[in-house]
Formats: C-alpha cells, structure tokens, sequence
C-alpha cells in the first residue's frame, strides 16, 4: 500500500516487452491495464506516462521474429488507446523503430547505455507533461 505522502502526481511506466511471445497478446494487454488501473486506484488522480515498448534486433522466445515484432506494435497501439483515454500521456520512441544495431548491446536485446535512455525518456516525459499542464 502506498501510505507516504506525497503520492506522486506522476508515473512513467515503460513496457518492457519481454513476455512478448510467452503470453499471449490479449492475455498481455489485458494484465497490463490491469496494472494500470490498479495504480490509479492506490494513487488517485496520478497521470501515467506510457513509454511504449521498443523494438529490438532479436526477440527472446520467439519461433517467429516478425510476428513478435507486429505483436508488440500491436499492444503498443492498444495500450496507447488506453492510456490517452485515461488522460495520460504516450511516448513513442521513434528514433529507435529504425532497429539500428548502435542502440542495442551484443545481444540485439538490451539497449545500450541505458542510463542516457532513461534520462531521454524522463525528459522527453516531462516537457511533453509541461506542454499538457500549463
């Protein structure tokens, strides 16, 4: 439970997508707005932020690349619905829908320099936020 205050006013969530080929599609989306709406529900009147999940050069699990790929731009979509209906905002990575290998480490997985990632989704975030609010 959350009992500290204050509660944030604020919260970025980024799909990670790597239950991407072991859940199913509807089954993923499904859990996931749970999620969501189990975050509101502990933090009322929270905005959520939504960094849509990013592509990768290889997807763990998949007996089929391509689909995984069109799975997750799939739930990217119908997450984006979800959230922008809830008064939240999307952040869409596009710099990174190139697949461009210098973005990912060895593994074609994991970004590289992550920590430079996160910041450019924070702010990206916030001055978007800014531009809703005021």
């Amino acid at each position: 439970s959350l009992t500290e205050e204050p509660l944030p006013n604020v919260v970025v969530i980024h799909g990670g997508g790597n239950d991407l080929g072991l859940v199913p599609q509807r089954e993923l989306v499904k859990c996931m707005k749970q999620d969501v709406d189990r975050l509101r529900g502990l933090v009322p009147g929270v905005k959520v932020v939504w960094s849509e999940m990013v592509p990768r050069l290889c997807w763990r699990y998949a007996r089929d690349e391509k689909a995984v790929s069109r799975c997750r731009g799939k739930v990217n979509r119908t997450m984006a619905v979800f959230i922008r209906r809830l008064g939240g905002v999307v952040v869409r990575h596009r710099e990174l829908e190139e697949r461009l290998p210098g973005y990912f480490r060895d593994d074609g997985v994991h970004l590289s320099d992550l920590d430079k990632w996160r910041v450019i989704v924070g702010e990206f975030s916030l001055n978007k936020w800014r531009v809703i609010v005021g």
